[in-house]
């Protein structure tokens, strides 16, 4: 049965590894496809990874035994913390902001892309605050494994 679950964690993670592979291969390419077929395998990919990512996390957590599964919940409740602390700098720290505005200048500066800037600059901020959250959360997790044991 342990053969089992180790099987299909790989699997798991080739298939998302793979599913993001054609992602970017289809996001690259899409210029050369037509319109509908480009959206169309974006939103099979798009789909693809979040049920893969969803599986495999869910796979990971069936793993973990009671002190773990506690500090990853630690971890998941407290990692936001750091997203809101840097939504609450940005909103009164001038030089942030002046970063903010930098960035979204050079999201304004390449028009090739049929995608519009604030667009652009909404999902780039997005994929930045899922890294600090997903960095804090591990961070955050480990400490507590390490404090717990």
């Amino acid at each position: 049965m342990d053969i089992l679950k180790r099987k299909t964690g790989s699997m798991l993670d080739i298939g998302l590894v793979i599913s993001l592979a054609a992602f970017v291969a289809t996001l690259i390419n899409a210029a050369a496809m037509p319109g509908i077929l480009a959206t169309g395998l974006l939103i099979v990919f798009t789909l693809a990874i979040a049920v893969i990512g969803i599986w495999r996390e869910a796979h990971k957590e069936g793993q973990l035994d009671e002190v773990e599964l506690a500090g990853a919940s630690f971890g998941a409740r407290w990692g936001v913390a750091a997203v809101i602390i840097i939504a609450l700098l940005a909103t009164f720290v001038p030089p942030l902001q002046s970063g903010i505005n930098v960035m979204a200048a050079a999201f304004e500066a390449s028009p090739a892309s049929p995608i519009p800037a604030s667009v652009r600059l909404f999902i780039a901020g997005l994929v930045c605050a899922m890294i600090v959250q997903l960095a804090t959360k591990s961070l955050i997790t480990l400490a507590w494994r390490r404090s717990k044991r």
